[in-house]
């Protein structure tokens, strides 16, 4: 019973502790954690914990130390610790050894129905390969591993389910104690050394959520289930750890951590998710008393056992005996010494008595005592012969006392009082006293018994009954037939019943009769009826029923009475949980909105890329294993569509898109927008390639006609890469890196069509990486080098101006530009590398002007992504600042490509550039798709015929057509005309003839490196 009054008085404390404002004095609570892992991994478990309480309470700040159980026992010892936070056999065992009192226990998490995981147990594990041991009759004789012999749930959970199977594991088996962390123990079973091990529930899949073990290595020897709990397990379910204070704490800070403690909601933590009012560990007593565990281990009776356990028979016979020879010696003698064996009947008497039976006069001197009537009072016997009553009884006045001796003298009385101690303490005494004569005086015979504790028991009592009272939870106490014998006021209030409507009646029978749908609730399927009469705890969430029909939903704690060892009845708590249920489901449905937000495309709704990331880890985990295609597709042009016709179009693009892709795929198809203009799709399928083919052809024909959108028809187009599971590869990571290489083979292909992975567009892809990653350490290392081919007077064949060209000799010989430089733009090096080309361009300019070497301009290439770049200008600056390089000594050459994206902004842009001085060239003209009335605006000085109209002038009549017609254009549009690749005397014929005046090419020089321009120039 006092055990469920504490849980009452913890409800109490709650209330009252989170009903306060803040507490008014700062405290450092020190807290230890019996840990099963290593400790600085259990430090971070329970961290979230001093948070939570600090959140909750600013006023109290945790302390947290993990260790072994020897460890904080040790420091419970030293009064070091105020609480402790331990599995339900330690808990017991402290009780015994320190005192330590429960508060509340640990609800380690909230399963997906909402119910409260308040249990846990042991397993019995072996690897899957060990075919000898299926059952629990085959690990006799078998090496079992565990942390320690003393743990609930690796040790004595399973010792007792193989017990009942017949085996002893101390006498049948070979047992290793691996101390903690846990993981020793699956590393020692894992290794051969053991057979078997015993671990708690919950730990193998916390190994395998780490990614430590596969829980397909073992096997669960004796398998359990029990609905609505998550974890395997081989042993029945106990009460989950309790959380303790030691007796060092003040009742003040117990209340206010306690109140802490229940405020406690989290999901950061994997070993405590809240806190719930504390558990009843009978079962757990019952299961150590049964194996003989400390403290319940068996001890033989000795002789001084027997008198202790048999003192007050044993004394009974002793005093029957004494004063029966005290009675035939009196008779025997009693004319003689009739007064003197008066004295000796007392004397002896007292000397054997336990109450304080002490006589004196009616003048208040003691005359005789007992032994313990001098103990009582914390004297010596020679002290207390010199006593009064007036010395040891301060609560009555002298007169009064007086009073009530001249009152007594022939009567008896019982009365409480209270008796001085030698110290100054006062103790309750109860007084049964008398009047006696003797030899024609009177006196005051009187027995006293110390009721110092009674009355504290009875003032706990009446403090109990007040917290039942007032407290706002429902409470019921019945007995083991289910009838009430008694509810609390808020009990009655909720349920709108009065206390004789319920108190002599079966609760079930008045509140709890149906279920909320209206369908009778049989009392033999009732959980709470269940547990009243089994005598064991149980934790629910029920609906009750008020007086006037209306049902509202309750979180019911039932826990048994226990009176000399026996279960004498059960009280039931209970709260209205209604706000909280509706609060959780707010919860659920913001949660649940959340996650839809967290795994959808806001625009287009279809799943994202961390819903594809899960998807793929499930399929390609074993636990389907069904093959499927994964198409990765890519629109073609679809920025350009975006710039011409605005961000809101393109939306309304990528959405007609998605749901043209819904149309097209069968209705289980997994669709995913994983950002930008790419998609994802899972199509489950054979090995045959028959509908992929089929889709994809169709997908294709389908982009023939345009979207109308905003009575706009637009054409888009798509690339599509395809690899398939498990044939292409066996991870997520691999299969959108093939699918990826698929896609860019695709584009390559000419676009709008699709690509079907092969090995060689891995190798091609890894190449290109490859390339990319050492580019960019060459390029942070200084690597990169300037080449430079001279540009020559046709007709005198003087230098009259230098092109830079970039060369990469790497460790493995030199890279093609013609390789590495679409690579750099492909993966965004392009930028950089075009900005140090610039740099060292301007830098060397300055250099050969300084020094009277620069004939002409030094032309330096410009991509396209570099031109169009919004900071391009200002790094122009800065370099033309940092370098001192007159802009009149720089060539900038373009491309037409990088024109044709944008001519509008590319004229303003390059008109910009003129106007600081540069001149300007437009390199490879005529392999592009100029317009002339762009070309006719843009302030260009020189046009650059490219190389492939060169070649062979003399034997292609449409090439010789081609070139006369740009040195035309050129002139007349006011530019100067360069011939580039020019390597023959013929070709070079052809061109001074139609009166070109520069040439570029391997006829006079080849592209050669700063040193030999220089002393070319010299000369």
């Amino acid at each position: 019973m006092r055990r469920i009054l504490f849980i009452i008085a913890l409800i109490l404390m709650n209330g009252s502790a989170s009903s306060a404002s803040s507490p008014s004095f700062h405290h450092i609570l020190n807290v230890g954690v019996v840990s099963f892992r290593p400790i600085d991994e259990n430090q971070r478990i329970w961290h979230p914990l001093i948070d939570e309480i600090h959140a909750f309470n600013p006023q109290l700040d945790v302390n947290l130390t993990s260790g072994s159980l020897e460890e904080i026992e040790k420091l419970v010892q030293n009064n070091t610790l105020d609480f402790v936070i331990v599995h339900p056999a330690a808990f017991i065992e402290m009780e015994y050894k320190f005192g330590i009192t429960n508060i509340a226990s640990i609800i380690r998490q909230t399963t997906a129905d909402g119910q409260h995981l308040i249990r846990y147990g042991g397993v019995i594990i072996t690897l899957s390969k060990k075919n000898d041991i299926q059952t629990l009759s085959d690990v006799r004789g078998k090496t079992i591993v565990t942390t320690h012999k003393e743990g609930t749930a690796a040790m004595l959970m399973q010792q007792e389910v193989l017990a009942k199977a017949g085996v002893d594991i101390l006498h049948d088996c070979h047992m290793l104690y691996t101390g903690q962390p846990t993981d020793k123990v699956i590393e020692t079973l894992r290794s051969g050394k053991a057979d078997v091990a015993f671990v708690r529930t919950g730990y193998l899949e916390e190994m395998a959520d780490k990614g430590k073990i596969k829980l397909n290595e073992f096997r669960v020897i004796a398998p359990q289930s029990d609905n609505g709990f998550p974890y395997l397990h081989s042993t029945p379910l106990y009460p989950e750890w309790a959380v303790a204070s030691t007796t060092r704490p003040s009742n003040e800070t117990v209340k206010e951590f306690t109140a802490a403690l229940y405020s406690v909601h989290t999901d950061v933590s994997k070993d405590f998710h809240e806190f719930g009012i504390p558990l009843s560990y009978q079962s757990v007593r019952e299961l150590m008393q049964k194996l003989h565990t400390y403290p319940f281990e068996p001890t033989p009776i000795t002789l001084s056992d027997l008198i202790r356990q048999n003192s007050f028979i044993i004394m009974g016979i002793l005093t029957f005996l004494v004063l029966s020879a005290v009675t035939t010696s009196w008779i025997f003698r009693r004319q003689t010494y009739q007064i003197r064996k008066q004295k000796d009947q007392i004397e002896t008497i007292l000397s054997t008595a336990s109450d304080g039976i002490h006589v004196h006069d009616l003048d208040g001197k003691l005359l005789l005592f007992s032994d313990s009537f001098a103990e009582m009072l914390g004297y010596t016997r020679e002290e207390a012969a010199q006593l009064s009553v007036f010395e040891w009884d301060h609560h009555f006045d002298p007169e009064k006392i007086k009073e009530m001796m001249q009152h007594l003298k022939m009567q008896k009385a019982k009365f409480e009082t209270k008796h001085t101690r030698k110290d100054g303490s006062e103790i309750d005494v109860e007084i049964h006293s008398q009047g006696i004569m003797i030899n024609d005086h009177y006196y005051i015979f009187a027995s006293a018994r110390d009721i110092t504790q009674r009355k504290e028991a009875d003032l706990t009592l009446l403090q109990h009954n007040t917290i039942f009272e007032n407290i706002a939870e429902g409470v019921y106490a019945v007995d083991t037939q289910g009838i009430c014998t008694y509810i609390n006021a808020a009990g009655l209030n909720m349920l709108g019943l009065k206390s004789d409507e319920i108190v002599g009646n079966i609760p079930h029978s008045l509140f709890h009769f149906r279920h909320q749908d209206g369908v009778t609730y049989d009392q033999n399927l009732c959980p709470i009826s269940e547990a009243v009469r089994g005598g064991h705890a149980a934790h629910v969430e029920e609906i009750f029923i008020r007086k006037n029909g209306t049902v509202f939903p309750v979180f019911v704690t039932v826990s048994p009475i226990i009176q000399d060892e026996s279960v004498i009845g059960s009280v039931v708590t209970f709260i209205d949980i209604t706000e909280q249920k509706v609060y959780n489901e707010r919860l659920i449905e913001e949660k649940e909105r959340y996650d839809h937000i967290a795994h959808h495309d806001p625009l287009t709704g279809l799943p994202n890329r961390l819903s594809l990331i899960e998807k793929l880890q499930l399929k390609t985990s074993g636990m389907e294993d069904h093959p499927f295609a994964l198409f990765f597709l890519d629109l073609d042009g679809f920025k350009e569509i975006n710039d011409s016709y605005g961000h809101r179009f393109g939306d309304t693009l990528l959405i007609h898109f998605k749901s043209l892709l819904q149309e097209m795929f069968p209705p289980e198809t997994f669709i995913v927008r994983t950002g930008g203009d790419e998609f994802v799709i899972l199509l489950g399928c054979q090995k045959d390639q028959k509908l992929i083919q089929s889709i994809m052809t169709k997908l294709v024909d389908i982009l023939n006609y345009p979207f109308h959108i905003n009575e706009t028809d637009v054409y888009i187009t798509a690339s599509v890469g395809i690899a398939m599971y498990p044939n292409d590869a066996l991870t997520p990571e691999d299969l959108l890196q093939h699918a990826d290489a698929a896609m860019y083979n695709a584009k390559k292909m000419g676009k709008n069509t699709f690509s079907l992975y092969n090995t060689v567009l891995t190798e091609n892809a890894l190449y290109r990486t490859t390339i990319a990653t050492n580019l960019k350490k060459a390029l942070a290392a200084g690597a990169l080098e300037l080449y430079f081919q001279p540009q020559v007077d046709a007709y005198t064949s003087k230098i009259i101006g230098v092109e830079t060209l970039l060369r990469w000799f790497s460790p493995d010989g030199p890279i093609s530009p013609a390789i590495f430089i679409p690579i750099a733009e492909e993966m965004g090096l392009i930028q950089e590398i075009g900005e140090f080309v610039l740099r060292q361009g301007c830098m060397i300019a300055s250099k050969w002007a300084e020094t009277k070497l620069l004939n002409g301009r030094i032309a330096i290439n410009v991509s396209a992504r570099q031109l169009v770049h919004l900071d391009f200008l200002s790094t122009l600056e800065h370099i033309i600042q940092e370098t001192q390089c007159d802009p009149s000594w720089v060539e900038l050459e373009i491309t037409e490509s990088s024109i044709l994206e944008n001519p509008e902004k590319m004229i303003a842009l390059l008109t910009v550039i003129k106007s600081k001085g540069f001149t300007i060239s437009i390199d490879d003209f005529g392999t592009g798709y100029s317009s002339l009335s762009y070309l006719k605006n843009l302030p260009i000085d020189k046009l650059k015929i490219d190389i492939s109209f060169i070649r062979n002038i003399t034997h292609e009549p449409k090439n010789q057509t081609i070139v006369k017609t740009i040195i035309a254009l050129a002139k007349g549009l006011g530019m100067t005309p360069l011939a580039e690749g020019v390597e023959t005397a013929d070709e070079l014929a052809f061109l001074q003839l139609h009166g070109i005046g520069s040439i570029q090419g391997y006829y006079y020089y080849k592209p050669i490196p700063q040193k030999e321009i220089e002393s070319i120039l010299q000369h």
